[in-house]
């Protein structure tokens, strides 16, 4: 309703505040928030705060970051079942493919997206899974071999879903690499393939 939305510009607005204690407690109150949402309006209201919460994912202090991954996690989790909702998970795409383009946001992204990826509702996506391809393969040029190790271990999974439509995907992406990061990406793509 119209008095959920204002709430949830409101927080989204303190959630990307430069103000530390601000930051953590609009996140903290966007999770409790969300999480007494119904799951099937959920969805919905993603374009308001997904991006918002996102946004503290590079933010220096872990204490900030935990509390963005919680509140995404709350989105996205039915509090009943405690599984994935997957119209909620497919509302953060947009905010996802723009996030891992940024080094800074990368870990905690992708430590959220392995989370989400343990349900089995999200791997039955299958080929809707594989707009985050391009994302990923640009996470395998990382500098950090932690975000190297987990976009490979995210790019797999994802495979294992749509191995098809992945494949193609990952060659057409890497094919439109620089030569120094197609022999980068190469070998841990024949990895994923294979």
């Amino acid at each position: 309703n119209k008095e959920s939305a204002n709430i949830l510009r409101i927080l989204n607005e303190r959630c990307v505040e430069s103000n530390f204690n601000v930051k953590r407690g609009a996140l903290t109150t966007t999770k409790l928030f969300l999480s007494s949402i119904d799951p099937a309006k959920r969805s919905k209201i993603g374009r308001l705060i997904v991006e918002g919460i996102m946004h503290s994912f590079a933010e220096k202090k872990e204490a900030v970051r935990t509390s963005a991954v919680d509140a995404l996690k709350a989105f996205v989790t039915d509090d009943d079942e405690g599984d994935i909702i997957t119209a909620c998970f497919l509302g953060c795409f947009k905010g996802l493919n723009n996030v891992l383009a940024m080094p800074a946001f990368r870990a905690a992204t992708l430590g959220w997206l392995k989370h989400c990826l343990e349900s089995e509702k999200v791997l039955a996506l299958n080929v809707q899974l594989v707009p985050l391809v391009p994302a990923l393969i640009s996470c395998l040029c990382d500098r950090t071999s932690a975000i190297r190790a987990s976009a490979e271990a995210i790019l797999a999974t994802i495979r294992e879903a749509a191995p098809k439509k992945t494949d193609v995907s990952i060659k057409r992406i890497v094919q439109d690499l620089k030569p120094a990061e197609q022999r980068a990406v190469q070998a841990i793509t024949n990895r994923i393939t294979s």
